[in-house]
């Protein structure tokens, strides 16, 4: 009941119905989520980026004890829209917003349009490890609770640019756990510009308390997606194709001498040992990559 009543406070601050046409004068509508539609360079990119290393790092892993969240393996069209978004103030001007105030005069620095779709061009080359568990929740209740996100935001936390939903797995748990409650208390999602945080804030009002958001902080970082040909998830990500191929030579020649199941069960377990972040299931369906590589 909790949750109702808060998702219907949040509608009840909308506009009530639709106004008709008219030749009277109207203020002009606040400015929407700005799109950045200019194809970025990463060269060019990694030069501005040198002012964002301090916090997120070279490899754009994050940085808690600086409040700066995981970068890399974001998609490029969010990195880009969240930093086109600080520049003109849609994020990172709420009173409350600390650390949003902290980042949006470095959004600022990039001149223009260009500059910001250069960075995050760069910031889509980089590849650190999903970030360590560090919030106190129960995974398999969050679990439950993710039912509603992953329509959006997808079964393993990939994303969907389609749906205007970023890329959640590998993510810093606290980070996640900040912006749900900013979403919730609409430190985030209520500038009239921000479109899609303006989506996002019913999802929030949906988790009743602090342990549930909890919950669903630790469900989220036991998420794994592959982009591309990185495997995220896999402390042995550069490394996976070229394990994968002298195991599955292994695979092959034992197969010649032994029981054809007890083989793919070796195989599997072998992998993840190697790979542990990875569940035999996902194991199973990377396999088909590799071969195909």
């Amino acid at each position: 009941d909790e949750a109702i009543d808060n998702v219907a406070s949040y509608i009840s601050t909308f506009s009530a119905g639709v106004s008709s046409a008219s030749t009277e004068s109207v203020e002009a509508a606040p400015a929407s989520t700005v799109a950045v539609n200019v194809s970025g360079s990463a060269e060019k990119g990694k030069t501005s980026y040198a002012v964002c290393v301090s916090c997120h790092g070279v490899d754009g892993a994050g940085n808690k004890a600086l409040n700066a969240p995981r970068i890399s393996g974001q998609q490029e069209w969010y990195v880009a829209r969240q930093l086109a978004n600080f520049k003109v103030g849609i994020r990172g001007s709420h009173e409350e917003d600390v650390y949003g105030q902290q980042m949006r005069p470095m959004a600022m620095i990039l001149a223009n349009e260009q500059a910001v779709a250069d960075v995050a061009a760069y910031t889509n080359t980089l590849n650190s490890a999903p970030a360590a568990s560090t919030v106190q929740g129960d995974a398999a209740a969050g679990k439950a609770v993710y039912g509603v996100c992953v329509s959006c935001h997808g079964a393993n936390g990939e994303g969907n640019k389609a749906l205007n939903s970023p890329a959640i797995a590998g993510q810093h748990d606290w980070y996640i756990v900040r912006q749900l409650q900013n979403f919730k208390k609409g430190i985030r999602g209520s500038d009239a510009g921000d479109t899609y945080g303006q989506q996002m804030s019913p999802m929030a009002m949906t988790l009743v308390d602090d342990t549930t958001i909890n919950n669903v902080a630790a469900y989220i970082s036991t998420l794994h997606f592959v982009r591309g040909t990185t495997f995220y998830g896999s402390p042995c990500s550069s490394s996976f194709p070229f394990i994968c191929g002298l195991l599955f030579s292994l695979f092959v020649l034992a197969n010649c001498f032994m029981n054809s199941s007890n083989v793919l069960k070796f195989f599997v377990a072998s992998l993840e040992k190697k790979c542990y972040k990875f569940s035999g299931g996902t194991i199973r369906r990377l396999l088909v990559y590799c071969i195909v590589l």
